[in-house]
């Protein structure tokens, strides 16, 4: 991580949103000439490339970071990011997908597995304020309520308590630090201007902030603490509250069964236990703990990501969260449908062609050395020549004529065994690869079939066919609309 207190000294330069700027200099010590500023939607140079940063629709100040390149494409890192509809109108986001120029996705695969499909941002917002809201009408019992919160983050639902209860929010000295620090995002989130309802009286009011594992743990499942939820009230002077109400928004709430039907956990805390109080010191009080789990996160669910690759359509995605290769290779079949598969499958053609030649240059090049030294010695001088040019500089002249007679069949023999050889039919290697390309495995089998085992044939061939069948399809339909329209 990032050093604090101001032990970063670079040498390079930290280019961020103002309010991360603002959060490394007023948290982690950062010096002023280390860093950066960017607004959302403004340009930056990088050398040669263009970039951009856009809201991420995370915590505050997070972006997604737009590079654009002098050959026309473009690469698009998302970093955390909580997808939402309106990333569609973002100016050179909008253009460089709709023109199909994003090549490689760097995509937040947190939730990237089919079963995280939790409710919408807003829900969860709405269900978790009103909840609050709900406890506080209930008069005959005194409730202290808890909003587990990470360091930067969740104000949204901050926010939302605050206002449907009209009540201030408490936090901690570091907290409401960081919160002077996100006052410059209010203009794209109101949420980020929660420090005008906050206080750092802890008795001014019944809703506290806390951090995310004071309230239980979620790995590797959820494990309540009911006694640092009972401590945490015991200790507050003034009210004696009866009961704890705490919430834990997050979006492992709904990934196992357990968690769902443990969401709502109850235990009455027997406050001379857990302050381990005997005899005189007993208060035989006990206080009722309450935890919820709610299910918000601010980052995409599955859908919400497949919606995102969708609209972008990049030749590739790279996931940026996974636990291992086995991970990451199923986290990249899960959006292989959802992929500019045209141009994926172009530039592996075109890499296969490279190669192709490069082996064939140095085929080339080795069966003449081999055929030099079965000649002559005077006709292996004649066959790799140097002279001087004028600048005097060496030059390689290579003279393919050079041996006469037999030599010329020796090496036509032996380019000959190596062309047989490759265009033998294909085995289940390389029929494995088409499919893993996308083709259809008949389609595929007999592509290679076709070109002899030639590989690269083979996926010109299918990509003409695809073309061909799409304009085939194309044309169907409009003449099918004429016709329609004739008979009408």
């Amino acid at each position: 991580g990032l050093p604090r207190d101001g032990a970063y000294v670079g040498p390079a330069l930290i280019h961020c949103t103002p309010v991360t700027a603002s959060l490394l200099r007023s948290v982690h010590g950062v010096a002023a000439e280390y860093i950066v500023e960017h607004s959302y939607g403004e340009g930056w140079k990088h050398e040669a490339a263009e970039i951009t940063f856009y809201d991420a629709n995370h915590c505050p100040g997070a972006a997604i970071v737009l590079i654009q390149l002098p050959d026309g494409k473009a690469h698009l890192h998302t970093g955390d990011m909580r997808y939402h509809p309106k990333m569609k109108e973002y100016p050179l986001l909008k253009e460089a997908s709709e023109s199909r120029l994003i090549d490689l996705l760097y995509l937040d695969t947190t939730y990237s597995h089919p079963k995280h499909n939790f409710v919408a941002q807003d829900a969860a917002i709405e269900s978790i304020a009103s909840q609050v809201e709900q406890l506080f009408t209930e008069r005959h019992v005194s409730t202290l309520v808890l909003l587990s919160c990470y360091s930067i983050g969740k104000e949204k639902v901050l926010w939302e308590c605050s206002r449907r209860t009209n009540r201030t929010v408490y936090v901690n000295e570091r907290k409401h630090k960081m919160l002077q620090c996100i006052q410059g995002h209010k203009g794209v989130e109101k949420s980020s201007s929660i420090i005008d309802r906050c206080t750092q009286n802890e008795n001014e009011t019944n809703i506290h902030v806390v951090p995310m594992g004071l309230c239980g743990e979620m790995w590797p499942y959820f494990q309540p603490n009911y006694n640092e939820c009972a401590k945490y009230a015991e200790k507050l002077e003034g009210t004696k509250y009866d009961r704890v109400v705490a919430f834990m928004p997050t979006g492992w709430a709904d990934a196992t069964n357990w968690n769902k039907k443990n969401a709502v956990s109850k235990r009455r805390v027997d406050l001379d236990k857990v302050q381990k109080r005997e005899g005189d010191e007993k208060s035989n009080r006990h206080i009722d703990v309450e935890i919820r789990l709610m299910s918000y996160s601010e980052h995409s669910t599955f859908p919400e990501l497949c919606s995102f690759v969708e609209y972008v359509r990049p030749r590739k995605v790279i996931p940026t969260v996974f636990s291992g290769e086995k991970e990451f290779a199923a986290i990249e079949g899960r959006f292989r449908d959802m992929i500019d598969s045209k141009r994926a499958k172009q530039m592996f053609v075109n890499s296969i062609k490279v190669n192709d030649k490069k082996r064939a240059a140095e085929t080339t090049e080795s069966e003449m050395s081999k055929a030099e030294d079965e000649c002559s010695p005077e006709v292996a001088c004649m066959g790799l020549a140097r002279r001087k040019e004028k600048n005097g500089d060496d030059l390689d002249i290579i003279v393919v004529d050079s041996c006469d007679d037999g030599d010329d069949n020796t090496i036509n023999e032996r380019m000959g065994a190596k062309k047989r050889k490759a265009n033998q039919p294909c085995d289940d290697n390389l029929l494995a690869t088409l499919i893993s390309m996308g083709f259809e495995a008949l389609l595929a089998r007999g592509a290679l079939e076709e070109s002899k085992g030639n590989v690269d044939r083979a996926i010109e061939s299918l990509l003409t066919s695809s073309t061909e069948a799409s304009t085939a399809n194309a044309s169907s339909s409009r003449a099918d609309t004429k016709k329609s329209s004739a008979s009408m």
